[in-house]
């Protein structure tokens, strides 16, 4: 896929690159277990959240506000943990990250017991130990560096962005998902994709499968060998550029990367704009905040919202910030071929199935709403060449 090459201007970009080790909180052997939400008849609801923030408000809140009902004010000199309408930022950020270690299993939610308030039931215990984990993994508290944006198992094309383990917004990983048989799939195509703020090595990438009940990092670890750099604006091939998934936990997991090493070499003093802002925002940014008002902002109304958010925020379309909408325009330039802009992965991803879209992607554009889309897009990819 060809993409753009973004208008470049001085700046002090400085990303330096990150050395991590792949530790043991991250179970290299059987899968973690699904867990059902207490009363749901099914594991395996392919719209539920399984990142951290969405599997704390679909799963962990309610068991957590009525055995810590205490906590939600503050008690006995100690901060909120579960403070009203932030619950999920109160509990993660409480005391820099105390009860979100490394192993869930050393976590205080888990091992305060009964203390003056009710003690987790063993189900309450399951269901937040595997939420910890999750979290845990995420955010690379187990010596890793923090996963990647997540995706489903579900067959397409696929692009995660590496900006939050790279500051680099051009910078990702594409791939393609095939289904083998059964729980068995294959990711092709794999490559690496440089922006271009300097040469962006990765070493030692290794998947990560994410359900309700934990992580457990790929037990094949095919990628041990990769150690690769690809200069900027550039693409290279991750190892075979073939992995074959056998036995994935469940049709509804998640799949991420971590590295032992991922950051940018050689850094260059650029920053990246579109050259057309003028036919993104109104055009294409107005469809982007459908996008964003369901799932892609973090006031997004559908269960994936958290994750999509992470995936690709898309709040700025949602507001009249000129700021914010230039940043905005940088992401979705990473998204668009600008030879041939109907092939791109910002328009087929909302394009109908019925006219050719990638089920990868959930939510799809009406038609008329589409094809108004795709018109807007291929007349801002023109300016971008």
């Amino acid at each position: 896929m060809n993409h753009p090459q973004p208008s470049r201007h001085s700046s002090a970009s400085r990303l330096g690159l990150a050395t991590l080790t792949l530790l043991g909180s991250l179970g290299a052997g059987c899968a973690p277990p699904v867990i059902e939400k207490p009363g749901s008849k099914s594991t395996t609801d392919s719209s539920e959240p399984l990142d951290g923030r969405g599997l704390f408000e679909f799963r962990v809140k309610g068991e957590l506000a009525g055995s810590c009902s205490c906590h939600g004010a503050g008690v006995s000199g100690f901060d909120a943990i579960l403070k009203a309408g932030a619950e999920y930022d109160s509990v993660t950020g409480y005391r820099g990250g105390l009860l979100i270690p490394s192993s869930a299993d050393q976590s205080p939610l888990l091992s305060k017991g009964a203390h003056a308030g009710p003690a987790l039931t063993p189900e309450q215990t399951q269901i937040v130990k595997g939420w910890l984990d999750v979290e845990a993994t995420e955010r690379g508290k187990g010596g890793s560096s923090p996963t990647t944006p997540s995706v489903p198992f579900v067959l397409g094309d696929y692009y995660i962005s590496l900006r939050q383990l790279t500051k680099d917004p051009l910078a990702r990983i594409t791939f393609t998902m095939e289904l083998v048989s059964g729980r068995t799939f294959r990711l092709t195509k794999l490559a690496l994709t440089a922006g271009p703020s300097g040469s962006l090595k990765i070493k030692h990438p290794r998947l990560v499968y994410i359900t309700a009940g934990g992580t457990v990092l790929e037990p094949s670890d095919a990628l041990s060998t990769v150690d690769v750099t690809a200069e900027a604006g550039k693409t290279v091939q991750i190892g075979s550029g073939a992995i074959l998934l056998p036995n994935v936990p469940a049709s509804s997991s998640l799949l991420a990367f971590v590295f032992e090493q991922i950051g940018i070499v050689n850094p260059m003093p650029v920053s990246v704009m579109c050259k057309s802002l003028s036919l993104f925002t109104p055009p294409v940014s107005n469809t982007l905040a459908i996008c964003a008002s369901q799932c892609h902002s973090a006031t997004g109304t559908k269960p994936e919202a958290s994750r999509a958010n992470r995936a690709f925020p898309m709040d700025a379309a949602l507001k009249t910030d000129q700021t914010a909408l230039a940043s905005l325009c940088v992401d979705a330039l990473g998204r668009i071929n600008v030879t041939t802009p109907a092939s791109s992965i910002l328009v087929q991803y909302v394009q109908p199935q019925s006219s050719g879209g990638m089920a990868s992607h959930l939510f799809k554009l009406d038609d008329a709403t589409f094809n108004s889309f795709k018109a807007a897009v291929s007349t801002w990819a023109a300016a971008e060449k």
